[in-house]
């Protein structure tokens, strides 16, 4: 029951290799677990270049999941893609 407990995280960021490593501890009354993973960084117009040299068709760039529009102060970058 996290109710009772917190959650805390570090961040670490290889920008060689694009990648952000996490470290999630969860403290409940009873114990702290340690969640790790990693993920991999990709920039906006990087990602539009792979899609499109991998032969999808971009439709659609949102900024977030209620469809708000992509734009420079968007923090999440969704794309909506076909073949």
């Amino acid at each position: 029951d996290l109710a009772s407990g917190a959650v805390y995280e570090t961040a670490s960021y290889w920008s060689d290799r694009q990648l952000l490593h996490l470290k999630w501890y969860i403290e409940t009354a009873e114990e702290t677990s340690l969640v790790e993973y990693d993920l991999r960084m990709i920039f906006p117009e990087e990602l539009l270049l792979l899609l499109r040299h991998t032969g999808f068709t971009v439709q659609e760039r949102l900024g977030w999941y209620d469809r708000t529009p992509f734009g420079p102060e968007s923090a999440t970058h969704i794309v909506i893609a076909a073949v």
